[in-house]
């Protein structure tokens, strides 16, 4: 998912502030106003640099920041209790897709904002499929975990399923051109203590458009209620997706509410606040 994210960032940066955005890897830009994706790949030698320079910087990051740590991993509490927490109090804000980070990065003093991305051009890359045209009958793109893999399992009996992994190594060109085949993109959560839905997923797949079957978030996101069909209990989520194979009636009334509530999501408007109240 890192592609539609990056583009997605670079497009709203680009429409909030009227200026040509560059994405760039391990360099940062002493001329121009630079915003870390990512917070976890700073290792400590790069983050008192960070801090000691004169580099203007903001925060954006996608991961879930909860009890003082990054993803859940204790290895990121560094960010939050040593000597690297200056990396918030050094940064102008903090921007995320998820409510529950914002309220843990404010309690470092540090302006924090929600957004949710909205339509992209670039992530419009197909036209929409007649059913008649969608020969995959499930798909799902990500990491998979043993939570994932049983879910996976359980569907891949019953229907023409296709799991693409990170190893696959595939261009997002080559998955989106697969979701536009798909009657059912699945979008899976995590075991506890992950209780968040990542909406990037959602969000993506309405650009082509394609229906989405999810877990329900355990954390309240509102904001994704136009983008799935939501399942409560993820033992019925196999079920769930047969039956939305089953009524490509129902799918297509999705797939169009989810391509009209793209358009209605303004994170162009919330990034400019961001920079007029921070900058």
């Amino acid at each position: 998912m890192k592609e539609d994210i990056y583009l997605s960032l670079r497009d709203c940066l680009e429409r909030a502030t009227g200026r040509d955005v560059t994405m760039e890897r391990g360099r940062w830009d002493p001329d121009a106003f630079n915003i870390l994706v990512g917070l976890q790949y700073l290792n400590r030698k790069a983050a008192r640099e960070l801090v000691a320079s004169s580099v203007r910087y903001g925060l954006f990051d996608v991961e879930i920041l909860d009890h003082g740590m990054i993803n859940y991993k204790p290895d990121t509490r560094r960010f939050f209790e040593d000597e690297e927490r200056a990396v918030f109090q050094r940064a102008a804000f903090f921007l995320s897709y998820f409510r529950q980070s914002c309220d843990e990065v404010a309690r470092t003093g540090l302006a924090a904002y929600q957004i949710t991305p909205g339509f992209c051009t670039g992530l419009r890359t197909h036209s929409p499929r007649s059913e008649e045209q969608r020969d995959i009958d499930a798909l799902y793109f990500g990491h998979v975990d043993e939570h994932r893999a049983r879910i996976l399992d359980a569907l891949s009996e019953r229907c023409k399923l296709v799991v693409l992994r990170p190893r696959d190594a595939i261009t997002f060109q080559t998955r989106n051109s697969l979701a536009a085949r798909a009657r059912v993109v699945l979008s899976l959560g995590r075991a506890a203590p992950f209780g968040h839905i990542g909406p990037m997923r959602l969000i993506g797949m309405a650009h082509l458009p394609s229906f989405c079957l999810s877990e329900a978030p355990r954390l309240s996101q509102p904001e994704l209620a136009p983008f799935a069909h939501f399942v409560e209990d993820t033992d019925d989520l196999p079920q769930r997706a047969l039956d939305a194979l089953a009524d490509p009636a129902f799918r297509s009334s999705k797939e169009e509410a989810a391509a009209e509530a793209l358009h209605e999501l303004q994170p162009v408007a919330e990034l400019k606040r961001c920079l007029d109240e921070t900058l």
